[in-house]
């Protein structure tokens, strides 16, 4: 592993005022290929976070570094190379893909805007092939998938960038057990593959479990506990995590594997 973080948050800091941040001088080293999974309730701050690190929102303090380089956040000028290494799964697949649009147009439409030539029909089937959709979907309208599909779909366009991280926003929200856990390990997989890092938000611990080596809580914006998943779930040190992992209780330290 280098000895370089892959993305570093140095003090970071967003929210209306001082009163009323949401979240709050947040220092975190993430490293290549590494997978973690960062928890807590509904408004701590999560996808505040994500959107942060994507460059959706620019802090009011604070730096975020990848590879070393510090991310300039500039409206009107293209994060192109920013966006070559990180890319994002949503949380809701079929709300940012225009339902009109075929699967193949939306796999090619990023590959284009990225300038990274025109993906031909063995590229997208490669790309469909990844996520373990017939090749038969890259006619079909997104308006037409299922939802587990979308989210195939979607993971299939941030894969065909080729990126080295991941970053995904609650991607099992909304599906069934059988399709979480079918998620899950695609994800696992397809990072395994393809040697990428992962930061899983969700309010899911199960999500979190077999997947990532590492577990971050978050509480109120802040990280109020970064361990390696194993010892989190074992023995956490933080009430509150206690509480979150009381909520689920078919979770447990002995039910956890390493996702190597």
């Amino acid at each position: 592993m280098s000895k370089v973080p892959f993305l570093e948050l140095e003090k970071l800091r967003y929210g209306r005022d001082r009163a009323s941040n949401i979240i709050h001088q947040l220092s975190l080293n993430i490293g290549q290929q590494e997978r973690i999974g960062l928890v807590g309730e509904s408004g701590c701050g999560k996808s505040t976070l994500l959107k942060l690190i994507l460059g959706v929102i620019q802090a009011q303090s604070g730096q975020i570094h990848c590879e070393g380089e510090p991310i300039r956040i500039k409206p009107w000028r293209p994060m192109n190379h920013y966006r070559k290494l990180v890319q994002y799964i949503p949380q809701d697949p079929h709300t940012a893909l225009p339902p009109q649009q075929t699967v193949a147009k939306l796999l090619s439409e990023p590959v284009k805007r990225l300038k990274l030539g025109t993906p031909n029909t063995q590229v997208l089937q490669r790309a469909i092939e990844q996520v373990e959709l017939p090749h038969a979907v890259l006619t079909q309208k997104a308006s037409e998938l299922s939802g587990g599909q979308a989210q195939r779909v979607a993971l299939a366009r941030a894969l065909i960038i080729k990126p080295k991280f991941l970053l995904a926003d609650e991607p099992t929200s909304g599906l069934d057990l059988p399709l979480r856990e079918q998620i899950k390990g695609l994800l696992h997989q397809v990072c395994s593959e393809n040697h990428m890092g992962l930061l899983v938000v969700t309010h899911d611990i199960s999500m979190v479990s077999g997947l990532c080596e590492r577990m971050l809580v978050m509480q109120q914006g802040h990280i109020i506990e970064d361990r390696l998943t194993e010892e989190a779930l074992r023995t956490p040190n933080n009430i509150y995590t206690q509480r979150l992992l009381e909520a689920v209780p078919t979770i447990h330290a002995n039910t956890w594997h390493s996702p190597s």
